[in-house]
């Protein structure tokens, strides 16, 4: 094991692991190249000795490997996944070697991320997304620890939940015009766009006023694609709210929607349209009420 300083005036420290193979690293101060040596020659006694050759894959390398193993996630976390990673890990983290991501580095970079602009709760979800590829990197023995735990965050706010009263149920249901029923099932059903979007003709239970959810679609880039409820939680929403003419109205909205009594499928453009139009009437029905906007956004 030895320190050198260089030509260069960078200071180099060497040593030779078990094997016998040389290993070095050069850094800007000797008490940097002494420290990480030290840190080298303890590390097989604590038993969290890491090959440094398996430290320089880069941290969008890793991220790949990463990536491809998240087989768990729904089409649309995946999509808010490589979102995080196209528009803020790659950009500063893509070609770093993990030997070379530091704690320090890690709250810069979150720090530049705010000042970029970038919400307090999306700065947690980059983090997040960094966390986790870091945390495979130590599973993998590529790394003896998360350099990115324990970093501070700008507090994220929960934003405050807003109830609409019936009577702005109404005005904003009078507003929809033809969607009306969707604004009365999704007030009083407590179904997600996504998942009243998927439903199919056998899902609504005249007899028992009751809509069975069990899956959801999403528009990910202009594909609509169908999977399972947030969480994976089908379940029977009763529709007991709603007057015998409305869930009746259900029942034709999605025959209206979705044609055959079997869920429409992505092949189907003209359903597909059907159902994008109506999130964008949707949408727009709402800024038609100012009284209600500020509580149904």
């Amino acid at each position: 094991m030895s320190v050198e300083k260089r030509p260069n005036g960078r200071w180099r420290a060497r040593y030779r692991d078990a094997t016998g193979e040389e290993h070095a690293k050069h850094f800007d101060r000797k008490a940097e190249a002494e420290r990480w040596l030290s840190s080298m020659r303890a590390a097989p006694s604590r038993g969290d000795w890491i090959d440094p050759a398996l430290s320089e894959i880069t941290v969008g390398e890793c991220s790949a490997g990463w990536f491809a193993a998240q087989v768990q996630l729904e089409p649309s976390t995946r999509e808010r996944y490589a979102s995080v990673l196209r528009n803020q890990i790659h950009p500063h983290w893509e070609r770093v070697p993990l030997s070379g991501v530091n704690h320090a580095d890690v709250a810069a970079w979150g720090v530049r991320l705010s000042n970029d602009g970038l919400g307090a709760r999306s700065v947690h979800k980059a983090h997040r997304v960094l966390s986790q590829i870091l945390d495979l990197a130590v599973r993998y023995r590529r790394l003896s620890t998360n350099p990115a735990k324990g970093v501070r965050l700008p507090r994220a706010d929960r934003p405050s939940k807003r109830f609409l009263t019936v009577v702005q149920v109404r005005d904003l249901a009078d507003a929809a015009g033809p969607d009306k029923t969707l604004v009365h099932v999704l007030a009083y059903c407590g179904l997600r766009f996504g998942e009243l979007a998927a439903l199919r003709v056998q899902d609504v239970d005249l007899a028992r006023r009751r809509i069975h959810v069990e899956r959801s679609v999403v528009d990910i880039n202009g594909h609509m694609v169908s999977g399972s409820p947030k969480s994976s939680s089908t379940r029977a929403c009763s529709a007991t709210t709603l007057t015998p003419s409305r869930t009746a109205s259900t029942t034709s909205l999605v025959r209206t929607r979705c044609g055959p009594p079997t869920y429409v499928n992505c092949k189907n453009r003209r359903a597909l349209g059907q159902i994008r139009t109506a999130g964008t009437r949707f949408r727009r029905s709402l800024s038609a009420v100012p009284c209600c906007c500020a509580y149904a956004c």
